[in-house]
């Protein structure tokens, strides 16, 4: 039987601001446990069942950052212990550090956006707000609904019928936007109320900040010309609050999909073409046992 999150110590450390590091002995204790899945050089792991264990079945649905920074010798415990059989990728060509893995027993399935947005510059200095992150992000979440149609249909395809001992894992760089919307549908399809998928999606905050730096650095290499060497300390901020996970964000988001979409089980029957029996093939294989 899985072991029961701290959930107060969670919440506690989900709060840190992305300018402060998390203690060292704290982050230690909580990536250690449930739901995050200890496994050296993985980023933002965790088993989404033992975060909802009362809506979700526990080893059945991983979510993550890249899984490039996994030691090779590490790869095939992905299958052997966590029973995962597909990896689901949402990264675009050239997001990838290293060469595609391969793991005996793992298919290995890429799903980048079909139709990729470009995020203005203009909008990092008014991520300083709360009010402003969470327009810029709903916006950004909204058109991962349309942007990802495709991948988000392939991975409620595998849990459609996915069998025991079949673990379905998705991600993408850090594990955040294209995945964290991914994780939402699910535990709103499978009636998760929205300040418990808010708490899940804040749990980003925990899984990224061994490579909260280098995440940084990155964004603002992706996102700064190299020769502008002007940025205001506004629009650098801006672009650290890219790497954050709000709850307030995903609240508004769960809004979103409720009004605009019916919830999760209306953009799977209205948008993504499943049938009502498809819907209730999805919740039985991933409904708790009683």
């Amino acid at each position: 039987m899985a072991s029961i999150p701290d959930i107060e110590l969670l919440a506690s450390l989900a709060n840190t601001p992305l300018s402060e590091p998390i203690p060292s002995d704290q982050l230690t204790l909580a990536l250690s446990q449930p739901p995050f899945v200890a496994l050296p050089g993985s980023m933002n792991i965790r088993d989404l069942g033992t975060f909802a264990p009362g809506y979700v079945k526990p080893r059945t649905v991983f979510r993550s950052g890249r899984l490039d920074s996994i030691y090779e010798c590490n790869l095939p415990l992905l299958r052997s212990q966590l029973q995962i059989s597909r990896i689901f990728d949402f990264r675009l060509p050239g997001e990838a550090k290293s060469e595609l893995y391969e793991i005996e027993g793992i298919e290995v399935i890429l799903c980048p956006a079909s139709d990729h947005t470009q995020i203005p510059r203009t909008v990092f200095t008014d991520l300083a707000s709360e009010e402003g992150r969470v327009q810029i992000f709903l916006s950004q979440y909204v058109r991962k609904l349309h942007e990802h149609k495709d991948g988000y249909k392939n991975i409620f395809e595998a849990l459609k019928t996915a069998e025991e001992g079949q673990a379905v894992l998705f991600h993408c760089t850090g594990g955040k936007d294209r995945t964290g919307v991914m994780a939402a549908l699910i535990l709103n399809l499978m009636g998760a109320p929205a300040p418990v998928v808010a708490d899940e999606y804040a749990l980003t905050r925990i899984g990224i900040e061994p490579f909260r730096e280098e995440l940084l650095h990155e964004a603002l290499e992706h996102l700064a010309p190299k020769h502008d060497q002007t940025e205001t300390s506004a629009y650098i901020q801006g672009v650290r609050e890219m790497l954050g996970s709000y709850p307030a964000v995903m609240i508004a988001f769960m809004e979103h999909l409720r009004l605009n979409f019916d919830g999760a089980e209306g953009y799977l029957r209205n948008f993504l073409g499943f049938s009502q029996q498809d819907v209730e093939a999805i919740r039985q294989n991933l409904r708790p046992s009683s």
